[in-house]
């Protein structure tokens, strides 16, 4: 009752209330509240306003549904995390304007807003800015085409247009490679990275000796010969596989050197010095063509 009278005090007497007794005014002026809270929530709670927020709702499950398939795709393939941490960044940033974009888009559309001219705005602008930025559209391009297929990595020692080098730096326009022959940094944008040879640390060592050798003694000698080039700094391992073939005027064998493929070039030229001093103790020639000149 005493809240009854209260809200007849707040409310004041109406016309209906005036000459009633206090009971009845209470009564009354109760039901006015009432109506005044359903005629607020009829104006608050449209049904344009209930499917705006079923479609922020949708949305907002899915922006968790990719974030949740995001988070676990990283911590199922972390081998990928570091070498994608850019393209993973841009694709989160993408795809949270995207789905932002819809929402609004449809909401402005269940309000009888016509967004077909901002559309056609936004595709007008869209066209010009990519025109604009076709180059470095390119090489952001390419430059997530060689992270997500695994081109190359920075440390990665690489043949380019003739260049063998290391990769000292990546982004998403331009790759760096210090050639290893000059120390050379030569810079190459994305978009020209067409084809690039990813350089392996083993390299084959063919050596053809004479056919007058006991194949016995010289199995014996290169097998001993590869014990000594594995210490050669920068070489992991050297094998003597055998004899390769019989050409026409020696025989081939090959020797099998895996080394770092930063110090390649250099663990071959030593690997060839050591050979050649071995071979020219153990008093073994290597073939080589000769011609016979006739005169008369």
């Amino acid at each position: 009752m005493e809240k009854l009278i209260f809200l007849t005090e707040l409310v004041g007497p109406t016309p209906e209330t005036a000459g009633a007794t206090p009971a009845a005014e209470a009564v009354v002026q109760e039901k006015d509240i009432a109506d005044t809270f359903a005629d607020i929530a009829k104006t608050v709670f449209t049904p344009k306003l209930l499917v705006s927020i079923g479609v922020a709702a949708v949305m907002i499950v899915i922006w968790q549904v990719y974030k949740r398939y995001r988070n676990r795709y990283r911590r199922e393939h972390p081998e990928k995390r570091d070498s994608n941490v850019f393209f993973s960044g841009v694709m989160y940033s993408v795809i949270r304007i995207v789905i932002l974009l819809l929402a609004v888009m449809t909401i402005l559309q269940i309000y009888g807003i016509n967004i077909t001219s901002l559309v056609a705005g936004l595709g007008i602008v869209s066209a010009i800015v990519g025109l604009a930025l076709q180059d470095y559209l390119k090489d952001l391009i390419m430059g997530i085409h060689i992270r997500t297929d695994s081109f190359f990595r920075e440390g990665d020692v690489v043949s380019y247009e003739g260049i063998v080098g290391e990769i000292v730096s990546f982004t998403m326009k331009t790759t760096k490679i210090r050639d290893l022959n000059t120390n050379d940094i030569v810079s190459v944008c994305n978009r020209d990275i067409t084809k690039i040879t990813k350089i392996a640390g083993w390299f084959d060592i063919d050596l053809q000796l004479p056919y007058e050798e006991d194949h016995k003694r010289v199995h014996g000698l290169l097998a001993n010969i590869a014990l000594k080039v594995k210490e050669i700094p920068g070489v992991k391992t050297c094998a003597f596989l055998g004899t390769e073939e019989f050409g026409a005027s020696a025989i081939c064998y090959k020797l099998r050197v895996e080394a770092t493929p930063t110090t390649r070039a250099s663990a071959k030229r030593q690997a060839l010095y050591l050979i050649q001093g071995e071979l020219k103790e153990a008093g073994i020639e290597i073939p080589y063509t000769q011609i016979d000149v006739h005169h008369r």
